[in-house]
């Protein structure tokens, strides 16, 4: 089942979401355009990047990091019209409490998974969320990424 359990709103347009994706909650970080366009807003699935810096995850989308540009591309995307959501992936943000990647690399390969394939499947699953967020046309969805986030 997918679902959105929690939706709060922070600061500014900024939401911290929480996804139900099959047994695991997902926490995700969402901008929404300051004028919604008629027939609902594009939407951009954002795949945070590595860059050894555990503790950014979804915050990338507002904060950015220093190998990036400034502003940060999700702002700049939600200012041109669009939704961006943005989950943490495994081992990042929120998600940092699941283990290192290390620990989650070995975990998935003892369990036949690979680390990289338990990041696509939350991916295309937030995907999924994405469609289903209200105010976004599912007809104009898209994805953006930098360094794992991109390989992603």
């Amino acid at each position: 089942m997918l679902s959105v359990q929690n939706q709060t709103v922070v600061e500014s347009g900024i939401e911290l979401l929480t996804l139900a994706l099959g047994p695991d909650n997902v926490p995700a970080s969402c901008l929404r355009p300051v004028t919604a366009a008629t027939g609902g807003s594009p939407g951009i699935l954002y795949s945070h990047a590595h860059g050894n810096a555990y503790q950014i995850g979804k915050s990338e989308i507002v904060k950015g990091r220093p190998a990036l540009q400034d502003p940060p591309l999700g702002l700049l995307l939600a200012r041109a019209g669009a939704v961006v959501m943005c989950p943490d992936m495994p081992g990042f943000g929120e998600r940092r409490s699941e283990g290192t990647e290390s620990a989650l690399a070995k975990a998935a390969q003892w369990h036949g998974r690979s680390l990289l394939c338990d990041m696509v499947a939350d991916l295309r699953l937030a995907h999924r969320a994405l469609l289903e967020l209200p105010g976004v046309d599912p007809t104009r969805v898209s994805i953006a990424g930098f360094s794992m986030g991109g390989t992603l």
